[in-house]
């Protein structure tokens, strides 16, 4: 039975270096990877240059910013306001682009102003 598992696992040892997943090569280290020369870097939070730089986040989807956010599980009648706009690079800063509708929609929908309008 030992015979066995030492010519299976003398096999499995084979294999993986023939197939590139191992490498006999212990002196050689890794290369140290590079970023990718189209990368941009993540401006500070909340500014951007571009649309591009901006996306919608948090639980239900009402948080616009240059990354990823997490927040509480809610919802609130005005989240479904956000479908009425985009979001995107706005003076600098990522923010939802106010649009008649929207600030109408989240008028209606908490009895609040819309951030900005008078």
């Amino acid at each position: 039975m030992r015979f066995r598992l030492a010519i299976f696992a003398g096999l499995c040892v084979a294999f993986l270096a023939t197939s590139g997943c191992i490498s006999w090569d212990w002196a050689t280290p890794a290369p140290t990877p590079t970023p990718a020369a189209t990368a941009t870097p993540l401006p500070p939070d909340g500014e951007c240059a571009s649309d591009s730089q901006c996306v919608v986040s948090g639980c239900s989807g009402q948080v616009c910013a240059n990354r990823s956010v997490v927040t509480t599980c809610e919802y609130r009648p005005e989240y479904a306001c956000y479908g009425l706009t985009s979001c995107g690079c706005v003076g600098g800063r990522c923010a939802w682009r106010e649009t008649p509708e929207f600030a109408a929609c989240l008028e209606n929908a908490s009895g609040a102003r819309a951030p900005g309008s008078r």
